[in-house]
């Protein structure tokens, strides 16, 4: 099962998301193989992120929740919502997420 959490960060957040990035970073590092594909999102015209989307892979809803509630980011405060949802990739696609 896949599933994609999508995040929405804190207004004014930018400090914040700069003081916690180097240990979500390594977090990223202790999963890979589960959390296939993540980057940010920044809204048009805006140089800072507003939150951010993850591919999760080979787990249920519960550890993929657990897996986005223990992310640094998400203890320092810096997550306002998250939203997960299953995730079924198109055939062409299949092997890069």
């Amino acid at each position: 099962m896949r599933w994609i959490a999508i995040f929405t960060n804190i207004k004014d957040s930018d400090a914040l998301r700069k003081k916690h990035l180097q240990a979500h970073m390594d977090y990223f590092d202790r999963l890979a193989g589960t959390i296939t594909l993540a980057g940010s999102t920044t809204p048009p015209g805006q140089s800072f992120s507003n939150g951010g989307v993850w591919i999760i892979k080979g787990v249920s809803y519960e550890e993929a929740r657990r897996i986005c509630e223990e992310d640094p980011f998400y203890l320092a405060g810096l997550r306002d919502r998250i939203d997960i949802f299953a995730f079924t990739v198109a055939p062409r696609f299949d092997e890069l997420v």
